[in-house]
């Protein structure tokens, strides 16, 4: 039977796929562990696709000649065949799409001569949308309408067993009439409305010519959409409704017995059903697939009936022998009644296999999706139907194949299946050599699939297979890190998984303990005291072993490591690794509700237990020792426990709840004192236990953020408790120079002045705080040349740089201007401290300006004290900024009588401010290159003056007020205003050397992420600004800390050596690793201090600062009113241009922050898109322009661009592209820039150079 398919089978892989998903290769393990870029496509590429299959689709382009015969030869361990025919049909479709696309121009010489010159004015594209609106006849036609075999079944009038019925009875009439009302009904269903008579059915071997005329006919109208895919709500009913007719169909015709007493009718049915499921229209092909498919499922059904009915045969017969009397009648009856199913069920099987070799085989690897998935669907249904007949590895491989289809929806399909399967124990025995095939895929799946639905599917698969004993614990460790991963599906869809291991671990544990010492543990623990052993102890043990184990990144657990500008690269606040995991397994870990009990056992002191001891209560503790790791992840844990319940106890309490009574109110308040009382009393205990180690105490101090201090009376009834914790939090800020502990009791600190009630308290520990601070700085530069560089012993620097970083954090909080400007008064000796004397006077804000001079380089200095220095300044420029900021907002809000007052104070700001920018400005032009501190110190100069031009909106104000009302008290505010904002305007040497660091900047992170930039020369291009040797110590970097971690690794394989070989592998695999997340790292890190740099500059265009603006009143900022600009459009000024040049080549970040200059207020929109409305409505661009404007007055924010604009724009940018493409081929060759292209971020400029695009924003 298959011969007579040969002559009309095509190719199935050249069909012109609609869906964006679908790519020649099928089986290449691996291939889709990286996102593929088409999957987010935006709308008119949708349009655009469609088009281009229309226009395939009339070619046909599915070979199944090629198909058949490489699957006839198909083996096991050669799946990867396809492959090398997909390149050939790869080739013959693109030749086929450049004849398709050089059809248009023949089309116009279609008329003779005279015609000619009349037709070639007509439009082109007028004509090209007639198919599009042909191809919507696609849609699921009207019953009625059709009437017929189709109309019966998707009437609502009969139903469909009494319709099957019917068909038999005109089958036993007119058999090959009956025959081609199925064979029309499957063409009707699949949107084509023409039919084969009786005397096409009595010809099969025209079967394949005929339905290749069908088909032509069909392809010639143009038709994409059929009933199957159509976008219609009768969809899934259609598509229920034929499945079920077939269904019925084919069961009467078994129940009736023509389907094995008379062959020919399924034959004939096979023959027409099977070769339409190989054509090349997309349509016929789908439609036909799922009847076979269908049908495959009903003979399946019926094979497992004549099996279980032999088998129960063959047990009575069982039965019966068993008897003392046996029935010899009765048993040669059920032998032969035996026999009979054993023979019908081996014609079953028979017809099963012509089904599954003709239909099933080809279309597993269509190349339409939607077949794919509907083909591994019904094998898994086969399957878990009919074990006996696909239970094996010749039918298993195909579910294994498809595990790497390209499709994230049939991936998704197949391991859906395989979960339903795995989890029947009776079918474990066939799944064993099957799973040790596959399971590497399926982990591979898990971890690294670029779809998320397919990676908790494959998640929640591998749990399945956990359960069943199949994961080797390699497979185990591997999923265990997925706790940690980015995604928090996928950490919830572990959860199980993680679970199941702590409690296979602390079943271990329990077994090491023994009985005898379990239940002696059990008869004297205490639940009142928290510190005593409690068998909960070990199940807290395993969860910190296990997230030690599986949290591979060591990087996690330096806590906040400083970058390169000093500054910390992580914000405090920000949830761990570990946190997150333990938020994920809160719900299902119940250990962890009971909080109180991990801080008890954190608590409690363990170091007493030793191995020589005796007793279950040591021999408890000495399991239950915890390293410095595990006392860190603990306290992780113990944040998010915290956390997640005290948030469950006030959400019992919320709006959304049924009322409460005034008991229940009351006994929920007093759970939330409790709660709240007792968290205040361990964190002094748990800062005093673990105070000492950086990595804990920042872990600590996050957990006196959680306390909400307004709802907890009790507090606020006794403030002992949070006085005393204040203190705690005090000391560590004074005590600690890691930048994690200062941060994270900065942090603490502001929680606690967010509270009114409490604000007393809280401003006396931060007055303690600032005069000791202030007091520790004033007496190490007591007596010391601070503007000078590398004049002090590098003990001395750090210990500078650690009260200004204070300094800097308290400055974030509270008013440091009070604190900065009092003199302190230090005590030189201890003879003037017995006669009652003091030393010289020191002022903290003059010893910040001086410090600020240590900026210049010197050639003398070692590069330990160097990076100390370049640290201790740029924490003084921050102070610094600070501190103008805190007097510019004091300035602003007070009365033209109180700041008339205040002239020697302004002055005093002024002389200080231009101190400030004169030492900024000598560290911009003595350094290099993207220099951290060059580049942090430009950013500082930016933000201070920008700050400094707000006070010019009051000048303005004052300025109006003159006219009418000329007070003494209001000119004197405004010269004093004046006075500080009169030089605020960048000069242009500066703006120069500001735009020479952006281009270091932009460098910078253009050579360490691999981008590649516009080398247009501009002002800023000068050769001194890039700095040599800082790229080859960059590189030089890597090499070292690669070799040092190798020699680390060395040990290991002396002692291994029959393993080296593998060794070296791995530490290879682990280097390339680290190398790769270093340069990640690098790379993010030089994109961020990037796109804080653009930010200022951006903000400083806005304030005037820098570049010029279109407000009226830019002579006048000119002259010193810098802020006129404030709030208008940036001109197209050199700045604006040289920040917008790289725009759409740094990644979306950078072009989000430098995209504000183009809507500052969300009022202007792009000029392409006015020139796109005023084209297709026919309004002038003018028009065009006010329409937008009006459109976005209402807008908050012009960092959001509007969906409408970007809808507008997708047709007009196409065309652009399509005109511009070659003059843009040269600018986006590099890998790079065409990867950010096909992520829906096209580099367009217009003749000016600024980006127009709006894509992937």
């Amino acid at each position: 039977m298959p011969a007579r398919l040969s002559s009309m089978e095509l190719s199935p892989s050249s069909n012109p796929e609609q869906d964006p998903t679908s790519q020649p290769s099928r089986r290449k393990s691996g291939r889709v562990s990286k996102k593929p870029e088409h999957l987010s496509s935006s709308f008119n590429a949708t349009k655009r696709k469609r088009a281009e299959a229309r226009a395939d689709d009339v070619d046909g382009d599915v070979d199944m000649n090629d198909a058949s015969d490489a699957e006839a030869n198909e083996s096991e361990d050669d799946p990867d065949e396809e492959e090398l025919r997909e390149k050939l049909r790869k080739a013959r479709r693109a030749s086929g799409s450049k004849k398709s696309k050089a059809q248009p121009a023949p089309k116009k010489a279609k008329p003779n001569g005279a015609t000619t010159t009349n037709l070639a004015i007509r439009p082109a594209k007028k004509p090209a949308s007639k198919p599009r609106k042909a191809a919507r006849r696609g849609q699921i036609p009207s019953a009625e309408k059709v009437g017929g075999l189709y109309g019966s079944v998707f009437g609502d009038d009969e139903a469909l067993d009494g319709i099957g019925v019917g068909w038999l009875e005109r089958f036993k009439e007119h058999e090959s009439k009956a025959v081609a009302e199925i064979v029309n009904f499957v063409l009707r269903c699949a949107s084509c409305e023409i039919e084969v008579d009786e005397h096409d059915i009595e010809d099969p071997d025209n079967c394949t010519g005929r339905l290749s005329d069908i088909q032509d006919e069909f392809q010639a109208k143009a038709v994409t959409d059929y009933p199957l895919i159509a976008k219609d709500k009768s969809t899934s009913t259609f598509r229920r409704n034929l499945i079920s007719f077939i269904n019925v169909l084919i069961q009467t015709i078994a129940a009736s017995g023509h389907l094995l007493d008379q062959p020919t009718l399924l034959e004939n049915i096979h023959v027409w059903v099977s070769t339409m499921s190989s054509a090349s229209s997309r349509p016929f092909r789908h439609t036909a697939t799922l009847v076979s498919l269908e049908i495959l499922g009903v003979l399946s059904s019926l094979g497992r009936s004549y099996a279980d009915e032999r088998a129960k045969m063959l047990r009575q017969v069982e039965g019966e022998q068993k008897n003392k009397r046996v029935n010899q009648g009765r048993v040669n009856d059920l032998n032969k009644r035996a026999e009979v199913s054993a023979e019908k069920r081996g014609q079953i099987d028979n017809l099963i296999q012509d089904w599954f070799d003709t239909v099933f085989v080809h279309r597993y690897r269509d190349v339409d999706f939607h077949i794919r998935v509907d083909c591994v669907r019904y094998l898994s249904n086969w399957i878990m139907n009919y074990p006996d007949q696909f239970l094996d590895g010749q039918h298993l491989r195909y579910l294994g194949w498809v595990l790497s289809d390209v499709s994230a929806q049939t991936r998704l399909e197949v391991v859906k299946g395989l979960q339903t399967i795995f989890k029947d124990d009776t079918k474990l025995g066939g799944l064993r050599q099957f799973t040790e095939r596959f399971r590497p895929r399926m982990v591979e799946m898990a971890t690294r699939d670029a779809e998320l639905n397919c990676r908790i599917a494959a998640v929640e698969l591998l749990d399945i297979l956990r359960d069943k004993g199949l994961l080797e614990p390699d497979d185990i460790d591997t999923l265990g890190k997925l706790m940690f991963d980015a995604e928090p599906r996928v950490r919830k869809a572990l959860v199980p998984f993680f679970v199941a291991s702590i409690e296979d671990s602390y079943q271990a544990k329990a077994e090491e303990l023994g009985e005898e010492a379990i239940e002696e543990i059990s008869s004297i623990q205490n639940d009142e005291d928290l510190e005593s052993p409690k068998l909960d102890w070990m199940r807290i043990k395993s969860l910190a072993e296990l997230m030690e184990l599986y949290d591979t990144d060591e990087e996690s657990f330096k806590l906040m490591e400083v970058d390169q500008r000093g500054l910390s690269d992580m914000t405090p606040g920000v949830d761990s690794r570990c946190s997150l995991a333990a938020q994920a397994v809160f719900e299902k870990l119940p250990i962890l509700k009971q909080w109180e009990v991990l801080a008890g056992y954190l608590l409690a002191d363990l170091s007493s237990a030793t191995e020589s001891a005796e007793g279950a209560e040591n021999q408890m503790r000495q399991i239950c020792k915890l390293n410095e790791k595990e006392e860190v992840i603990l306290l992780d844990v113990l944040n998010a426990a915290v956390k997640l319940s005290l948030s469950e106890v006030v959400a019992e309490g919320g709006p959304k709840k049924a009322k409460k009574s005034k008991a229940q109110l009351r006994e929920l308040q007093e759970m939330q004192e409790g709660a709240a009382q007792r968290l205040a009393e361990f964190i002094p205990r748990l800062l005093s236990k673990f105070g000492a180690a950086p990595e804990a105490a920042s872990v600590v101090l996050r957990l006196g953020r959680v306390l909400n201090l307004d709802v907890f009376q009790e507090l606020r009834q006794d403030s002992t408790t949070y006085s005393s914790l204040l203190e705690d939090i005090n000391k560590q800020f004074l005590t600690h120079e890691n930048q994690a502990v200062i941060a994270e009791a900065r942090a603490a600190l502001l929680h606690a002045k967010s509270f009114d009630e409490l604000e007393e308290i809280t401003d006396d520990k931060l007055q303690a705080l600032w005069e000791d601070t202030t007091l520790n700085l004033a007496t190490c530069c007591q007596g010391e040349d601070m503007e000078t560089r590398g004049n002090l012993h590098i003990t001395m620097v750090n210990a500078i740089s650690s009260s200004v970083l204070r300094i800097y954090n308290l400055g974030s909080i509270s008013d440091c201007t009070e604190a900065l400007e009092k003199p302190q008064i230090i005590k030189s000796s201890s003879v003037q401290r017995k006669q009652k004397s003091t030393g010289p006077s020191v002022t903290p804000i003059t010893c910040l300006i001086d410090i600020l001079g240590r900026g210049v380089p010197q050639d003398d200095v070692d590069a330990e004290l160097d990076a100390a220095e370049d640290k201790l300044v740029s924490h003084a420029s921050k102070v610094l900024f600070f501190y103008f900021m805190w007097h510019t907002q004091s300035l602003k809000s007070s009365s033209a009588s109180a700041l008339s007052s205040k002239g020697a104070l302004v002055s005093t700001l002024a002389e200080r401010r231009d101190a400030t920018t004169m030492h900024l400005r000598q560290i911009l032009s003595t350094r290099r290159g993207a220099d951290p501190l060059r580049i942090s110190t430009a950013g500082t100069l930016l933000d201070l003056q920008t700050v400094l031009s707000t006070l010019s909106k009051s000048q303005q104000q004052q300025k109006q007020q003159q006219a009418s009302d000329q007070s003494r008290s209001e000119r004197e505010k405004l010269k004093n205003l004046l006075a500080l904002t009169s030089s605020t305007r960048l000069t242009p040497q500066t703006q120069s050397s500001i735009l020479k660091v952006f281009t270091a900047a932009e460098r910078d992170y253009a050579r360490k992420s691999g981008k590649t930039l516009d080398t247009t020369p501009d002002i800023d291009d000068e050769p001194e600004d890039l700095s040599d040797d800082d790229e080859d110590q960059e590189a030089a970097e890597p090499e070292d800390d690669d070799a040092s971690e190798e020699s680390e690794e060395e040990e290991p394989n002396a002692e291994n050596p029959d393993d080296e070989e593998e060794e070296m592998e791995e530490r290879a695999a682990r280097r390339r690793q680290r190398r790769k997340a270093k340069k990640l790292r690098k790379a993010m890190l030089s994109e961020r201090v990037l796109c804080e740099l653009a930010g200022c500059m951006v903000m400083a265009c806005f304030a005037g600062v820098l570049g010029d603006t279109d407000n009226d009143d830019a002579a006048e900022g000119a002259a010193g009113t810098v802020g006129a600009g404030t709030g208008g459009m940036v001109r197209d000024s050199a700045v604006k241009k040289r920040l917008l040049r790289n725009r759409m080549r740094l990644g979306p970040n950078f072009k989000e922050v430098v995209g504000k200059l183009d809507k500052p207020d969300g009022t202007a929109a792009p000029a392409r898109a006015a020139k796109s409305r005023a084209r297709k409505g026919g309004t002038t661009q003018a028009q065009g322009q006010q329409k937008d404007k009006d459109k976005g007055k209402g807008k908050a924010s012009a960092s959001v661009v509007a969906e409408d604009e970007d809808d507008d724009d997708d047709e007009d940018e196409e065309e652009e592209r399509d005109e511009e493409g070659d003059a843009d081929a040269d600018a986006d060759a590099d890998a790079e820039v065409a990867s950010e292209a096909a992520a829906a971020e096209p580099e367009e400029r217009n003749v000016d150079g600024e980006v127009e695009s709006v894509l992937g924003d």
